[in-house]
């Protein structure tokens, strides 16, 4: 009853949230970009710009993520992925951008500026969309000219000085050189009249300057409403990408329908100026912090408690009879606190440490501490057989359907959540998201049809589950909600699978067939239901339908398929995963019997956890063939999974030690044993 209470709260919380007005920056007016090189909430921020701290009373800001988590992103790259129109380009459905930055814009045989003739995708794509309605595009400064190009290298009106630039086409472009940009800005900004929406960004970095790929962004104008920056690819107040802008300018000329999944930018007074530009330098410094601390903390915290699993195990071997319990506990307790580190990379974000003065320190402290906690409450559940392993799944559970329902802004910024630097993915339930929600979901659902199965009847306990299952399966996979595609594929067969094992009578045959119908018929409802969006609000679901049912094309699933081939190959660790993933699948083909006597007795023949197991690694193996990068998925959940089981197997009592009525029919340890 909690958590359906804490999971309509959150409902009532996100609808609530989108009544929010909104409106597009240059809708119908004329639009100036200036690129600002290295602007960013971090460090001085725009202390070192006074001339747009006096813009702010009456513009839109946001943080703005750069193309592809890349260190160093030049204006070449920028500008390129500009002149394509979205980081997949409008029609290619290729990357854009070069992969290299170019010392200057140089002309080829051809008369192209070399750096776009290297451009993968569609380069002159905007120049071509704005002469197609009537309209020019005009650039000012070196590189700006990759923008505003055509794909045989013309530019309406281009001057290589950036203060010389012209109004007199609907799109002015200009890029400001790093070494004066601070120098050159006020006068660009005193020539722009007052029709036009202007947009301020660090498109790109300082050459040979350290940086992550967060920028800063401000605009003001007519069509701009004074507060956060937003757009429906990110989904998030306060955050819009590099292509967005590209979106924007497409928009602006008469464009709107595009491929890709970027969106024009929208301005929302929801959030006073000033309190919005405190929100974007906070909401930068916590995502610079978590995507640098998720590698090295997570790599301490699971070697650091590796370690002690190694020392208590060795302590077991030589303690004294009367010792060991002691131990067991302290095994138990440190295998939960290490399956509890997604929960609290999620949960931690409800505390606020990114305003605390070392938000290293806070973050790194928060999550540890409520690790803890989580596991000092599994720990103290430990005289049920299952006690610390439903404990730990429960609660990660609840906290990313919360989280999923609320929009993701708590994975948003985990370390092990979307990592939108690294992934490009800013909503939604990422693939090291499901890799953990799937994991915990199924446990889940086999702890509660187990104990269920005890006090109600088969038909209720498999209502329960169903209800259970439906609801993670429309969460995971919902449009608006997880927009997982390939979860669905893998979550749906699953869960099947789970009831599969509660059943006694059901025919195989027939729970194949069904369980292929439902899922297909499951992922093509979602994805149709999205579809039916209109194309600015629509996922990678619609989209994907939408090539599928009317154009015929499977390619984004083959693409899938050959990312996640190079993904594994690409480090001689990732290759490690299918390894481990396979050896996990054959020890649970190998007859119980056959183990050796060092494995844990009490998963092997635990007709529950066996089940359990059986249903996360059809999970993880489905998942991993389906998603790009889906290698992630079974890396994810074995860091949940692995722990569970060892404080699963920890709990071990000799025969004459078990207590009364903890025994089923089955000769097996129950969930509702006593202490």
């Amino acid at each position: 009853m909690i958590t359906c209470a804490l999971t309509a709260g959150a409902a009532a919380l996100r609808v609530a949230r989108a009544g929010t007005r909104m409106s597009y920056v240059g809708a119908g007016a004329p639009v100036v970009v200036i690129n600002v090189p290295g602007l960013s909430w971090s460090g001085r921020g725009l202390s070192a710009y006074p001339v747009l701290r006096d813009h702010l009373p009456k513009a839109a800001v946001g943080t703005l993520f750069r193309f592809a988590s890349s260190t160093e992103f030049c204006a070449a790259s920028a500008w390129s992925t500009i002149s394509a129109g979205s980081v997949h380009g409008p029609t290619s459905g290729t990357t854009t951008g070069p992969r290299n930055c170019a010392t200057g814009v140089r002309r080829d045989a051809t008369g192209l500026p070399e750096s776009l003739a290297r451009t993968e995708g569609y380069p002159g794509a905007l120049a071509h969309a704005a002469e197609q309605h009537g309209q020019c595009v005009s650039a000012a400064g070196e590189y700006a000219a990759l923008g505003a190009a055509d794909s045989s290298g013309r530019v309406d009106d281009f001057r290589a000085d950036p203060a010389d630039f012209a109004t007199t086409c609907h799109l002015t472009l200009i890029d400001l050189p790093p070494g004066s940009a601070r120098r050159l800005l006020p006068m660009v900004l005193r020539r722009v009249p007052a029709g036009p929406d202007v947009i301020v960004a660090g498109l790109s970095t300082v050459p040979g300057r350290p940086a992550n790929g967060l920028g800063a962004i401000v605009c003001w104008g007519p069509g701009v409403r004074p507060g956060e920056l937003t757009s429906h690819q990110t989904r998030h107040p306060g955050l819009v990408a590099v292509d967005d802008i590209a979106a924007t300018l497409y928009r602006s000329v008469g464009q709107t329908q595009l491929a890709g999944y970027a969106r024009p930018l929208l301005s929302a007074t929801a959030t006073p100026p000033f309190s919005a530009a405190r929100a974007a330098r906070r909401r930068t410094a916590a995502l610079a912090v978590s995507s640098s601390l998720a590698a090295p903390y997570l790599t301490c915290a699971f070697a650091g408690l590796a370690v002690l699993l190694i020392v208590l195990v060795v302590l077991l071997r030589t303690a004294r009879r009367v010792r060991r319990r002691r131990i067991w506990a302290l095994v138990v307790a440190v295998s939960s606190t290490l399956a509890a580190l997604p929960a609290a990379c999620l949960l931690v974000n409800t505390v606020g440490w990114e305003s605390a003065g070392r938000p290293r320190l806070a973050l790194a402290v928060g999550v540890s501490l409520i690790a803890c906690l989580i596991g000092a409450a599994a720990t103290a559940t430990r005289s049920y057989r299952l006690g610390p392993l439903f404990t730990v799944c429960v609660l990660t559970w609840w906290a990313m359907i919360v989280d999923t329902i609320l929009g993701t802004p708590w994975q948003l910024l985990s370390m092990m959540g979307l990592l939108p630097e690294f992934a490009s993915r800013y909503f939604g339930m990422g693939n090291l998201g499901y890799g953990t929600f799937v994991t915990v979901t199924l446990l889940t659902l086999s702890v509660v049809g187990s104990a269920a199965r005890q006090v109600w009847s088969s038909r209720a306990t498999m209502t329960v589950v169903v209800l259970l299952g439906l609801l993670s399966a429309a969460v995971d996979n919902g449009p608006g909600l997880g927009n997982d595609g390939g979860g669905g594929l893998a979550l749906v067969p699953a869960v099947a699978l789970v009831l599969w094992n509660m059943s006694a009578k059901c025919h195989r045959g027939r729970w194949i067939a069904g369980t292929v119908v439902i899922t297909c018929l499951w992922s093509l409802a979602c994805a149709g239901l999205d579809s039916l969006y209109p194309p600015e609000y629509r996922t990678h679901l619609g989209f994907y339908f939408d090539r599928l049912v009317h154009h015929d094309d499977i390619s984004e699933f083959t693409h899938a398929i050959s990312i996640n081939t190079t993904f594994v190959q690409s480090r001689w660790w990732i290759s490690l995963i299918p390894a481990l993933l396979l050896l996990s699948i054959a020890l649970a083909l190998v007859p119980k019997s056959a183990l050796p006597a060092w494995t844990f007795t009490a998963w092997r023949f635990d007709p529950i956890v066996s089940a359990a197991l059986t249903t996360v690694l059809f999970a993880w193996t489905l998942g991993f063939l389906v998603n790009d990068s889906g290698v992630s998925i079974p890396a994810a959940g074995m860091l949940t999974a692995f722990p569970l089981l060892l404080a699963f197997g920890a709990w071990e009592r000799p025969a004459g030690d078990i207590p009364p009525g903890s025994v089923d029919s089955t000769g097996v340890v129950g969930v509702v044993g006593g202490a």
